[in-house]
């Protein structure tokens, strides 16, 4: 009888080594399968290089109706290092290129993560974003990735108590109100309409009094900058004094005009900035300045156009110039 226990005993551990062994197998073989068939995603291998001292983190999800907002909230040392090791879960992730996605493979839920670095001798340093939506990664450079990555996984740890996490949750009627999901809006290098807002000046009249002129374009590192003529035809002045002057940006999608975000991996202090002529354009006179797309990301090849807002005492009015983007 002990004998045969003792060969039983033995079969038994034998069948749970060999299925051991097994598995074993099928793990290595998935994971080399999946080294030689994938490969590292330039934007999750970027916003990796940001992880050990990063500045801002938000992580975002929206389901048609509810955005729930996660961001790194003011983290103990220990808070901080478990926070790492999450963003990290989802920045190893591997994928392929995609070669027949198309913007109507996009669904509900939508994840976005950005990472914004630590300012380097004072200045700012862009951050990264990646927007997830079923089964598909979009990077801010516009590629777009055949990728799984649990998302809800770091939501889940983000609301654990004593996480050090902030969560919030609020109601947003459209997709294209979130800055974060901006590289939806461009994914594969083409904008996507569903993702942006219409203008409300499709067919703009002329600006009464400020007469706006291209003069210039070029680029200054990877961001568009262009150089205007603008003279005041009007016989008030144009008054902005000290504040900011909020241009906008927009660009033509099947004939008509949209208007575009901000780039989500430029801060807020750094938007806020605007752009400061800090005069006035007398009437009758003329007047050039540079305006520094910078706070719009990289643009795609496209058609765009600057809006200008103009104000005569309580009077508004935009003033557009145009231009075009040849290459990324």
């Amino acid at each position: 009888m002990e004998k045969k226990t003792g060969k039983s005993y033995k079969i038994l551990m034998g069948a749970v080594v060999f299925t051991i062994i097994i598995g074993l197998l099928v793990v290595g073989g998935w994971n080399l399968y999946m080294r030689f068939t994938t490969q590292t995603i330039p934007g999750l291998e970027r916003m990796d290089g940001f992880i050990d001292s990063f500045r801002e983190v938000y992580l975002i999800a929206y389901d048609g109706k509810t955005e729930r907002r996660v961001i790194e909230g003011s983290m103990f040392p220990e808070q901080r290092e478990a926070a790492k090791k999450t963003l990290r879960k989802i920045t190893s992730c591997r994928g392929k290129k995609a070669t027949d996605w198309t913007k109507d493979m996009i669904t509900y839920p939508i994840y976005s993560l950005t990472i914004r670095p630590r300012h380097q001798d004072g200045k700012e340093i862009r951050g990264e974003t990646v927007v997830w939506s079923n089964g598909y990664l979009m990077t801010n450079s516009g590629d777009v990735y055949e990728c799984d990555v649990d998302f809800e996984g770091m939501f889940y740890v983000a609301k654990e108590e004593n996480s050090g996490w902030k969560y919030n949750e609020y109601e947003i009627d459209h997709a294209s109100k979130i800055r974060q999901f901006r590289p939806l809006a461009y994914a594969d290098l083409k904008w996507n309409a569903d993702m942006l807002v219409l203008s409300e000046f499709q067919y703009p009249a002329e600006s009464e009094g400020i007469v706006v002129k291209l003069e210039k374009q070029y680029k200054e590192n990877e961001y568009q900058v262009v150089k205007v003529a603008l003279k005041n035809n009007s016989e008030k002045d144009w008054k902005y004094s000290n504040e900011a002057l909020d241009v906008s940006l927009e660009v033509l999608v099947d004939g008509k005009w949209y208007c575009l975000r901000h780039d989500p991996d430029i801060s807020d202090s750094y938007l806020n900035g605007g752009i400061h002529l800090n005069q006035h354009l007398r009437a009758g006179k003329e007047m050039t300045c540079e305006i520094a797309l910078a706070f719009f990301g990289p643009l795609p090849p496209g058609e765009y156009r600057i809006g200008i807002p103009a104000r005569f005492d309580e009077d508004y009015c935009d003033a557009f110039v145009c231009f075009s983007v040849d290459k990324w």
